[in-house]
């Protein structure tokens, strides 16, 4: 699934999740390396962690290979006031605010 398919799939569910990328660096969709998943409907939001659990989101192949774009136009992630996210390995890129 897509990675917001995954966010609000662990909006859903008081459970702690964790989202895990594994896309090598050889992947024919990563152009030199380097994979990036450009946000074209908007901001991620990350619900309360009271309903929703807390979120990791991790990429078990390094920093230097994966990149979440606001695409210039959107915020990248929204964290509400009691929301529990944690970015563990990846890029946080061409974000603007709303």
């Amino acid at each position: 699934c897509s990675l917001r398919e995954a966010i609000q799939a662990a909006n859903g569910t008081s459970a702690n999740d964790r989202i895990i990328f594994a896309i090598p660096p050889t992947d024919p969709n990563c152009p030199n390396g380097v994979c990036t998943i450009t946000l074209t409907s908007g901001q991620l939001t990350i619900n309360s962690a009271a309903t929703a659990g807390t979120l990791s989101i991790f990429n078990a192949t390094g920093a230097a290979n994966l990149r979440v774009s606001g695409n210039n136009q959107s915020r990248v992630f929204r964290v509400v006031s009691d929301g529990n996210l944690t970015l563990d390995n990846l890029t946080v890129t061409n974000g603007r605010l709303a």
